[in-house]
C-alpha cells in the first residue's frame, strides 16, 4: 500500500529567467529543501506549474542533476501550454501576462496529494527549524501557518551552509515593513533588534492612523500590522481540504502583487486560525517586476481592494465568491521526475 504524502509543496515557474539567473536559483531552492525533507523523512511531492513555457527557450530544469537519490521527495511537473495561457486574457479581470502565479499555485493544490499544502516561490529556501516543526507531524487543520521571510544574497558555491545563508542575510519581512540587517550583529540578534523595532512600530503607527493621521481606511491600515501580511506568499501552508474548498487564491485581480494578502484575509473570512511559526524562510535576493518604490495605476488599484477586502470583513459584510478554475477538470500534461 502506498504511504500517504504528509506535504505537497507548490510553486509556479516558467522558463522566462525572471529576474535573472532564475535556473541557478531554482536549483538552490529544490536542492537545499529536498536535502532538509530527506534529512528529516517527510514524505513529499514537489509541485512545479510550468506555466505558458517559451517554446525558443531551454526547458524547465535544463542542465539539473535530479539524479541525487530520493526515497522520501518527489518532483512532479504540470505544464499549462500557451493555448491554455491565453484563455484567461480577459482584460476586465487581469492584465495581460506571460504567467499567472496565483493561478498557477490553484492548478497545482487542485492536484496535490499531500495532506498539507504548501504553496511558495521558487528562490524560498527553508530554514532547518522550519522543517523540523513540520517534521512533528503535529500540524493543525484549518489553520493557515506563515513564516518570517530574510532576504540574503545568493551563493553559488557548492554545498553552502545556513550559517553562511545567515551571515549573508540582508533583510528581514516584518509586519510594519522590511527591515535592514544591522551590521555587527550577528543573524540571531538583528533578527531580535529587528522584532523589537517591529513591534514598537505597531504602536507608533497605530497611534498616529488612529489620532493623527485619519487617513481613509485607518482602521485597515493598523489591521494590516496585526498579522503577518507581508510576503505572505512566499509560505502559506493549509491542510489539503482548507486550501482547496475554503482558501484558493483570487484569480479575478489585475495584478499577482498583494493577491498574496488578500489570501489572508480570505483565509480569515473561512474562520481559519492564523500562526506565525518560530523557523524564517531564506529568498534568494533579485530583480522583481514590481517596484514598490514606484507610482503604479495596477499596485495602487490592487492595494484599494485589499483595503476595501479588509473592510468588508471587519464590518461583515465580506461576498463569499466560488472560484472556478477553467483549469480545474481540463487533463494537463504531469511529468514525475
Amino acid at each position: 500500500m502506498e504511504k500517504e504524502i504528509y506535504l505537497s509543496i507548490v510553486i509556479a515557474v516558467r522558463n522566462d529567467n525572471y529576474g535573472g539567473d532564475f535556473n541557478q536559483r531554482l536549483h538552490n531552492a529544490l536542492k537545499w529543501n529536498t536535502d532538509l525533507l530527506e534529512k528529516h523523512r517527510i514524505l513529499s511531492e514537489i509541485i512545479l506549474v510550468n506555466w505558458n513555457p517559451i517554446k525558443d527557450n531551454p526547458p524547465l530544469l535544463t542542465g539539473f542533476d535530479l539524479s541525487q537519490t530520493r526515497n522520501f521527495v518527489q518532483y512532479n511537473i504540470i505544464e499549462v501550454p500557451e493555448e491554455l495561457h491565453e484563455r484567461f486574457h480577459n482584460e476586465e479581470l487581469r492584465k495581460k501576462l506571460p504567467m499567472y502565479e496565483f493561478i498557477a499555485k490553484n492548478v497545482g493544490m487542485k492536484r496535490a496529494k499531500g495532506k498539507f499544502i504548501l504553496c511558495t516561490n521558487a528562490d524560498i529556501l527553508f530554514s532547518e527549524q522550519v522543517i523540523q516543526e513540520i517534521a512533528k507531524g503535529d500540524l493543525k487543520q484549518n489553520t493557515l501557518y506563515r513564516s518570517i521571510r530574510a532576504d540574503y544574497q545568493s551563493t553559488h558555491t557548492p554545498n553552502f551552509t545556513e550559517k553562511e545563508i545567515k551571515n549573508s542575510v540582508s533583510a528581514f519581512f516584518l509586519r510594519t515593513g522590511t527591515f535592514s540587517s544591522l551590521p555587527g550583529l550577528n543573524f540571531h540578534n538583528s533578527l531580535k533588534w529587528s522584532k523589537f523595532k517591529d513591534a514598537f512600530l505597531q504602536i507608533v503607527y497605530s497611534i498616529w492612523l488612529n489620532i493623527i493621521a485619519r487617513l481613509n481606511y485607518y482602521e485597515e491600515r493598523i489591521f494590516i500590522f496585526k498579522y503577518p501580511f507581508n510576503a505572505s506568499g512566499d509560505f502559506a501552508l493549509i491542510d489539503q481540504p482548507s486550501f482547496i474548498e475554503k482558501a484558493r487564491y483570487p484569480e479575478d485581480t489585475r495584478i499577482s502583487t498583494h493577491v498574496d494578502s488578500l489570501h489572508l484575509v480570505k483565509c480569515l473570512e473561512q474562520g481559519l486560525k492564523i500562526v506565525e511559526l518560530e523557523g524564517i524562510v531564506y529568498h534568494q535576493e533579485h530583480p522583481r517586476r514590481f517596484d514598490f518604490n514606484k507610482k503604479d495605476n495596477d499596485m495602487d488599484l490592487m492595494f484599494e481592494r485589499l483595503l476595501q477586502t479588509i473592510h468588508d470583513y471587519l464590518k461583515g459584510s465580506s461576498k463569499q465568491t466560488k472560484i472556478v478554475n477553467m483549469l480545474d477538470e481540463i487533463e494537463l500534461n504531469k511529468k514525475s521526475l
